[in-house]
């Protein structure tokens, strides 16, 4: 089904997340030259880079850092090359929520490590020794400013709304590349969704494939989790709302995955020899009809 820019702006909004984190690193010139010099080596060829503080220090933001741009990429569309997504109305209430409530988790991250830095700038003190260099460290004070989570939300490019005062050719051509662009970057927003259905269902084949039971010992080699099925089902879920364009195929391929693969227990999967292999199978043959699409 063809969305024409029009209902595209009428369902869709474009969102960028950015994510900023003090990176604690810091290229040492000073130790970066006189390993060069040791070594007669051209001082071009190489650099230092510290650790500020321990890296694990930071694995409670970095981990917060991943949890919103994980959820941010699995309820969005590719779009442009600038790291811009596109995120269909129907999925922006359930996207924003989450987005706050992993956002909210980000900020009490950055809150406990912002309360402890004086301390760890200590650590760091005793544990580089020699590299130590209080000039790397911003201040207590604005080390908070070092973080922030940010979303941007901008509306989908419309060629009736270019109103620049030019002639009349002009402006049609430039309407016209516009209606193409957009065209163009609901195709690679579909193969996207394509390539992410493709991706569960070859893992979940693989999986299910390589899986066998030792016929003496009675033990499970090649075992699987039941995530291999939950992944499945989780998709499902969200198909409907990123489906962009109401696309019947890609609605097809969701159904035929709910009924012949994803509605089975993964227990009952790694018990019954016979209904693995049809599983596969099925799986397969979804799998073919996606040829193309990915």
């Amino acid at each position: 089904m063809t969305t024409t820019p029009i209902a595209l702006g009428e369902r869709a909004m474009l969102v960028n997340l950015s994510v900023s984190i003090w990176s604690a690193r810091k290229h040492d010139i000073r130790i970066s030259d006189k390993v060069a010099a040791e070594h007669g080596a051209d001082r071009s060829m190489g650099r230092y880079a510290k650790h500020l503080i321990p890296r694990e220090l930071l694995t409670a933001v970095n981990a917060a850092n991943s949890a919103l741009r994980d959820h941010h990429n699995l309820n969005t569309l590719a779009w442009g090359d600038d790291g811009t997504r596109i995120l269909p109305a129907a999925n922006y209430l359930g996207y924003q929520q989450h987005q706050q409530t992993l956002e909210d988790k980000f900020g009490r991250a950055v809150r406990d490590f912002v309360a402890s830095y004086p301390d760890y700038v200590e650590t760091a003190r005793k544990a580089l020794n020699g590299l130590f260099d209080p000039r790397d460290y911003p201040a207590p004070t604005q080390i908070a400013a070092k973080f922030a989570v940010r979303r941007h939300f901008m509306p989908v490019a419309q060629p009736d709304d270019f109103r620049v005062r030019l002639g009349d050719a002009q402006v049609a051509r430039i309407r016209a590349e516009i209606e193409a662009r957009n065209a163009e970057l609901v195709q690679n927003a579909n193969r996207d969704l394509w390539q992410r259905v493709h991706e569960v269902t070859t893992r979940l084949v693989d999986r299910l494939s390589a899986f066998e039971v030792d016929p003496i010992a009675g033990t499970r080699l090649h075992p699987f989790r039941d995530s291999l099925i939950e992944n499945v089902r989780a998709l499902l879920e969200i198909m409907p709302r990123l489906n962009l364009t109401d696309d019947a195929d890609i609605e097809r391929v969701r159904h035929d995955l709910a009924s012949k693969v994803a509605c089975h227990d993964p227990e009952a999967l790694r018990e019954d020899r016979t209904l693995r292999a049809e599983v596969v199978d099925a799986a397969s043959t979804i799998l073919a009809q996606m040829e193309g699409y990915c």
